[in-house]
């Protein structure tokens, strides 16, 4: 049983959802249909605890979503299409949702919302004109931050080609931050590489610093891909060494072809491993990378750290 009683949500002081009561019974299906714009997406967010209501209550078996055990064994959602790997369909998207549920994982950062990705967006973050865009997102982003207990978001810049300018980028950054510090969370700058992002404002850990500076906020911090570094400039071990104090977060991925980070690839990642642990990194490495074949076949490279599939 789903349950809303007036739920009631503005951004900016413009209504989205004014007054929405239903009841979905069990063993039914029922259709949610209005014009765009018209709060269905904002409705079924503030259902599942994703954006808060001003005013309001929704419970799924009487129970307001924050209060169940394990909400997604009860309740699951696909509302935005971004939210799907481009090489995996809507049924093994959701199929892998569903196998993470109750495995005890933590959300350690996700992306802010990056544009139309299919119109050629790459963040806008950097765009002038879409300022208002922006902080929607990050408001958005926050309310999801909140709801899965994650401490970084991930803020893309934009290309240069579609206008996106450091000054933008900068001034969208000082805005966020003191909200972001508000709410516990750090912005992750990451630096992407030419080959795979030509002409993204963000493409260099120099630019990456040059805007950490310009926001002038101490809770952005700097990314660190060793895929996009290698593919960029090299010097990956002295680049974490020179940049050790504003790093939050690494991922990984082997070089070329963006596979498993094993011994086949040129990227030396035993000795970079080494180095975050003689420095005491105690954050998180993350697995970015495309698997040649199966996932679990591929894990091979992460055995000597502990790493192997669950039996």
């Amino acid at each position: 049983m789903i349950t809303t009683t007036a739920l009631t949500k503005s951004y900016k002081k413009v209504p989205v959802v004014r007054d929405v009561s239903l009841r979905c019974e069990p063993g039914t299906i029922t259709g949610f249909l209005g014009a765009n714009g018209a709060g269905k997406s904002t409705t079924l967010k503030m259902i599942v605890g994703l954006v808060r209501a001003d005013r309001g209550t929704a419970t799924i078996d009487g129970r307001p979503f924050g209060e169940l055990p394990n909400p997604t064994r009860v309740v699951g959602t696909l509302l935005d299409a971004s939210a799907m790997h481009p090489g995996r369909s809507g049924r093994a998207t959701l199929t892998i949702a569903a196998r993470l549920a109750g495995a005890g994982l933590q959300q350690v950062l996700f992306n802010t919302a990056q544009g139309d990705w299919e119109k050629g967006d790459r963040g806008i973050g950097g765009l002038p004109g879409r300022e208002a865009e922006f902080r929607e997102a990050i408001e958005v982003a926050l309310d999801y931050a909140d709801t899965l207990d994650c401490p970084r978001l991930h803020v893309m810049a934009g290309l240069t080609s579609a206008g996106a300018t450091l000054e933008t980028f900068a001034a969208n950054l000082a805005w966020a931050a003191p909200l972001a510090k508000q709410a516990g969370v750090q912005l992750m700058l990451e630096p992407l590489n030419p080959v795979d992002f030509p002409g993204y404002l963000n493409g260099s850990v120099d630019t990456a610093l040059k805007l950490i500076a310009k926001s002038g906020a101490d809770n952005v911090f700097l990314q660190y891909d060793a895929y996009h570094l290698q593919m960029t400039q090299g010097r990956l071990l002295q680049t974490f060494r020179d940049h050790q104090p504003i790093i939050r977060h690494v991922q990984i991925a082997g070089v070329p072809g963006r596979n498993e980070p094993d011994s086949t690839q040129e990227i030396n990642f035993p000795a970079l491993f080494a180095l975050l642990d003689d420095l005491g990194y105690s954050g998180w490495v993350s697995g970015e990378y495309r698997p040649r074949g199966k996932t679990t076949d591929g894990l091979g490279w992460a055995k000597p750290w502990g790493i192997k599939p669950a039996h």
